[in-house]
């Protein structure tokens, strides 16, 4: 070997320990690490593309999102047909907002790469994320035609099938979900129950994912209850006194997740209890009130309420959910979106918030806004508070599905892409009577939202001061 040929290999081998170096940073989100390690492979290798994409990973980590699509822009230029650069691009694309390109670009990845399941996942999430919901749902047949039978694909697909109103097809593929790698983490290994006549034999069933869930689906145990035999209801401690007060069947007895499950012959998670019924949109049970308040609580929360709202329009408000959701950061407000409904007259407000973010209340400070949150010890008080309040406003978490299994009156301020459940483009819900529901326009736009929903609260505030409505 000659003296080039050696230094060239000596220059590869630094190379690629580079490389190493900044792979190992990256993956151990030494962020500002690996892009000064980036920033020399790049220096050293200008057309490597796919040092170029992996800079570009990090950056997006760091949250530079417009130098992130810079690099995947330049790795895809360097080679057109690099199907992970076009797969990155699309993502920092719609991490960005800039939907219709994530679009094209993910589109371009999935056919260079069509048994890349992920890269299909997140096509169909950009373009449910339009709006586009008729797309979406063909878009996710093409990819299990590609992919074969992927439980998460067609775990997505159950969910814009339901969103679509489409519900034989969407309940049978709803049931996918215990196939998924990462499937709801509440089980029971007993037989499944198929809806046949219970004979005396005893049912479980058990509440597997939130809290929301698990209201939205208490209207079917009646039901069950009725085929024949006994019932064990099980849900999360929080919901236990709220549940044991329902007027349920005599034959249905509730109990606390990780208390003894007594002995049964079958069990079913509640949210198969759709499917087990046959549930269409024009046969959901219940849609009225199928909860209520211990009288003497409501009475309570009624006295302290009306102590500071007096003839005002006592509002509720939840502007947050879970932090842990997986799209909460969509479904969220920050606390300046507030502004328009702090500002109704005639209106005064209660915070119903259970974990507000760090600063939430600092940046509250001064507003016309009492926090009830700490009093609320579990949903039993809850369901007092909002039996005591003329309204609740509040973005899709667990305490609207409380507030519309109550029948009270609310207003729902949902993101363009909302959960499956709410369908699409209608401001009533077939699951709950009483509540409205207001959708964004376009992803992200939450001033028309909270535009319409403060012209509601208005609304229904100068209702209150003409005629005196009480609570």
């Amino acid at each position: 070997m000659g003296a080039t040929g050696a230094m060239q290999d000596m220059a590869l081998a630094a190379y690629r320990e580079l490389w190493q170096q900044a792979l190992a940073a990256q993956k151990a989100g030494r962020h500002q690490d690996a892009l000064a390690l980036w920033d020399r492979a790049v220096g050293a290798a200008p057309r490597d593309h796919l040092a170029w994409s992996n800079r570009g990973v990090t950056l997006r980590a760091m949250g530079r999102g417009t130098e992130a699509i810079l690099c995947q822009r330049y790795a895809v230029a360097i080679a057109p047909d690099f199907s992970s650069g076009h797969y990155n691009l699309g993502v920092a694309l719609r991490a960005q907002g800039q939907l219709q390109e994530a679009v094209a670009a993910l589109s371009r990845a999935a056919a260079l790469a069509p048994k890349q399941a992920g890269v299909w996942q997140h096509l169909v999430d950009t373009l449910h994320d339009l709006g586009q919901l008729d797309a979406a749902i063909s878009t996710m047949r093409r990819a299990l035609g590609a992919c074969g039978d992927v439980p998460e694909l067609r775990f997505i697909l159950a969910q814009l099938l339901l969103a679509a109103g489409q519900y034989e097809e969407g309940w049978r593929e709803f049931e996918q979900r215990w196939r998924c790698a990462k499937p709801p983490k509440r089980v029971h290994h007993t037989t499944e129950w198929e809806g046949d006549d219970l004979d005396g034999r005893t049912l479980l069933l058990f509440a597997e994912q939130g809290f929301g869930d698990a209201i939205q689906m208490l209207r079917y145990v009646p039901l069950a209850a009725q085929r024949g035999g006994a019932v064990v209801l099980e849900v999360r401690r929080e919901m236990l006194s709220l549940v044991q007060a329902a007027n349920l069947p005599a034959n249905v007895r509730v109990i606390a997740r990780g208390d003894p499950t007594p002995p049964h012959d079958v069990s079913l998670p509640l949210f198969s209890l759709p499917r087990i019924f046959a549930t269409r949109l024009g046969s959901i049970p219940s849609p009225g009130a199928y909860l209520q308040a211990d009288p003497a609580r409501a009475a309570a929360w009624r006295k302290r309420i009306g102590a500071h709202a007096g003839n005002e329009l006592a509002v509720g408000l939840c502007w947050a959910g879970s932090a842990t959701h997986l799209r909460d950061r969509g479904r969220s407000l920050a606390t300046w979106a507030l502004a328009p409904l702090l500002a109704v007259s005639g209106a005064r407000f209660f915070s119903i918030q259970r974990e507000p973010r760090p600063g939430d209340w600092e940046a509250l400070q001064g507003l016309p806004l009492v926090n009830l949150a700490e009093e609320l010890s579990d949903f039993a008080e809850t369901a007092a508070a909002l039996s005591a309040l003329d309204l609740l406003v509040s973005v899709d978490t667990s305490v609207v599905h409380l507030c519309g299994a109550l029948g009270r009156p609310g207003i729902v301020l949902l993101p363009h892409a909302a959960d499956f459940r709410w369908l699409r483009g209608r401001a009533d819900s077939p699951w709950y009577a009483s509540l409205r529901l207001v959708r964004q326009p376009r992803t992200g736009d939450w001033s028309s939202v909270m535009s319409e929903a403060a012209a509601s609260v208005a609304r229904a505030a100068d209702v209150k001061r003409r005629d005196g409505t009480a609570r």
